[in-house]
């Protein structure tokens, strides 16, 4: 509410919402590597056997580590997810079941990737095309 009233309508840099995604992450991982530690040790702690799947038995290494704290989808604005889900996700195991056969319809991504490379090659060829027919040497004069 400052800004809007010390500065209405400006731009400032705000940082606090990935910030505030990344302290999320920071504890979520802390609170998982406790929980793993605690399960390992075999002590009795119901708050640990409730977070079991989350629970992480070792410290991810530094690239796991980076890219779960700055995964691209979620670092400016959440949602915040858990360590393991982002690790079976990214090894793919979230697709398979135990015995290694496909949960499902594996969908391809050979089309979803190539649709957007086509679109920005036949927008980059208009550009090139259709840009010495309107040139702008002078915008402030059309």
């Amino acid at each position: 509410l400052h800004r809007q009233y010390t500065n209405y309508l400006g731009y400032d840099l705000d940082f606090t919402g990935a910030q505030m995604v990344l302290t999320q992450k920071l504890y979520m991982i802390a609170y998982n590597l406790y929980d793993g530690e605690v399960l390992s040790q075999g002590k009795d702690s119901k708050a640990a056997k409730k977070c079991s799947e989350y629970a992480l038995p070792q410290l991810p290494n530094l690239i796991e580590f980076l890219g779960y704290t700055f995964c691209f989808s979620n670092v400016l604005s959440g949602p915040v997810f858990e360590f393991s889900v982002y690790r079976d996700v990214c090894s793919g195991q979230i697709l398979f079941d135990d015995a290694g056969k496909p949960r499902g319809k594996i969908p391809s991504n050979v089309w979803p990737t190539l649709r957007p490379l086509l679109t920005s090659l036949i927008n980059m060829g208009l550009f090139v095309f259709l840009g010495g027919m309107f040139p702008l040497n002078d915008p402030s004069n059309p």
